[in-house]
């Protein structure tokens, strides 16, 4: 019995090249992602001097921003697998061609977003202050913030098509190269726009979105200016002709919708859990969800990791058809990913109790909020780590229609309902709702588990007729 144990924990243990390989792809995305997200921490904390009203507002904004952003990636993910596949299949032209129905997608996205924040963006403002007194106040400083991140969705949707192709045939470098530099931008546009340093003019929240604008603007033209000298597969003379094939075009389709749909709902699934949230009105708490989110997305650089070395090493041995492989290194990454999220979490517990007292605006009810909303994070961190890699490992191998159950199915069928029951019909504290919800993705996990587990998600994609 223990011997058989011992076997099947040796199996979760890779080699010197496994961890060499996975260090490789993930340290870089690591590294630009943990960059990020401490600028995002500074980015808050200079608009935080202005006043709560801009705080919280500059917040909810970037929360429903948050939704595009998600959907350019559900969106470029189906054309992502294939591209990783044929990768493995050294097969350039279909490289090619899944880039293709990448710009279509991004566009199609883009279009759709640009629209819906520009009609309704005021609407969605206002739901999420519903009870607060000084709502009309905030969604005017939104408003104000939103006008300018919208032009900046251009830019931030050629950044996703540029980066995540790079990724995806394990160029991850580059993106953290050009993201550095594209961070320092913003952070010092910041600084200078949000309070009028250098003889600048004092724009508050509109000189933070300016600088996010030109930022990423700066990004885009440096992803597009070196995938292009380079000559990459995927990108050199892609423009030349506009080929895809009818077949191939179906089948990234059929399986993209389910992940752009998938990326869509889950993010408006949690737009909505920030509603359930903030719903009663009570105070701080759009201040503690807001610190405790974005200091947490500081340890959340795993997961962006995780699914670019399983969307490299898993998608490109499927694309090679070295199923096996693909097998074994799956399992070994989901065990990997798990153990660092452990570490990851310990940290988070650590450091939660001190870091809402960086934010002097928040109340003392908003900072204690904002210190137990961080330790059920941290608490959960490594079941988190274990779901989103059971997400990406299903998804190497096309099985977008069981992600799609996996993901946004539990987030709306499950989540969505607790939250809104405990929040609206029971006197229980807003963080104990919070940490009720997070328990289901227990249930999360073992449902991802048996997926995994099935095999059926095992599958060489390039084999099939592309024409």
């Amino acid at each position: 019995m223990l011997l058989k144990l011992k076997n099947k924990f040796n199996k979760l243990i890779g080699n010197k090249a496994f961890y060499k390989t996975t260090i490789a792809i993930a340290l870089p995305i690591m590294l630009q992602q943990g960059i990020t997200s401490f600028v995002s921490i500074l980015d808050n904390l200079m608009v935080g001097q202005l006043d709560t009203i801009s705080f919280e507002a500059v917040s909810i904004s970037n929360q429903i921003l948050f939704i595009i952003n998600i959907a350019l990636i559900g969106g470029l993910a189906g054309p992502g697998i294939y591209l990783a596949q044929f990768l493995g299949a050294n097969d350039e032209e279909g490289m090619k061609k899944s880039f293709r129905v990448k710009l279509i997608f991004a566009l199609t996205i883009l279009t759709i977003g640009i629209l819906v924040y520009s009609i309704f963006g005021k609407y969605l403002l206002g739901s999420f202050f519903t009870n607060d007194p000084l709502a009309n106040e905030k969604v005017e400083k939104g408003l104000e913030y939103l006008q300018y991140m919208i032009i900046g969705l251009i830019p931030m949707a050629i950044v996703q098509l540029y980066g995540t192709s790079l990724r995806e045939i394990g160029h991850t470098k580059i993106p953290m190269y050009c993201g550095v530099v594209a961070i320092f931008v913003n952070l010092i546009g910041n600084y200078i726009l949000i309070f009028g340093h250098f003889g600048a003019p004092a724009l508050g929240v509109v000189g933070a979105a300016i600088a996010t604008m030109i930022s990423r603007i700066v990004e885009a033209l440096l992803l597009v200016t070196i995938s292009h000298s380079k000559k990459y597969a995927f990108c050199h003379r892609v423009y030349k002709s506009f080929e895809i094939g009818k077949k191939l075009f179906l089948q990234i389709t059929k399986k993209g919708s389910f992940l752009l749909l998938n990326e869509v709902l889950w993010s408006l699934g949690m737009t909505v859990l920030v509603m359930a949230y903030t719903y009663r009105g009570e105070d701080g708490v759009v201040s503690a969800y807001t610190i405790s989110s974005t200091v947490s997305n500081l340890f959340y650089i795993i997961f962006a990791a995780q699914s670019a070395a399983i969307s490299v090493m898993v998608g490109n041995e499927l694309g090679a058809n070295k199923l096996e492989s693909a097998e074994k290194h799956a399992y070994q990454l989901l065990f990997f990913a798990t153990v660092v999220a452990i570490a990851f979490g310990a940290l988070l517990a650590i450091i939660s109790p001190f870091v809402p007292h960086l934010y002097p605006e928040a109340s003392a009810n908003a900072k204690a909020m904002a210190t137990r909303f961080m330790l059920i994070v941290a608490l959960f961190l490594p079941l988190y780590a274990y779901n989103t890699g059971c997400f990406f490992v299903l998804r190497s191998g096309g099985k977008t229609s069981l992600t799609f159950i996996f993901d946004s199915g539990f987030m709306w069928v499950i989540a969505v309902p607790a939250a809104f029951l405990l929040a609206l019909f029971t006197p229980l504290e807003i963080t104990l709702v919070y940490f009720i919800v997070q328990c289901f993705d227990l249930i999360k996990s073992i449902i991802g588990t048996k997926m995994i587990i099935g095999k059926s998600w095992i599958k060489n994609l390039t084999i099939t007729n592309t024409n």
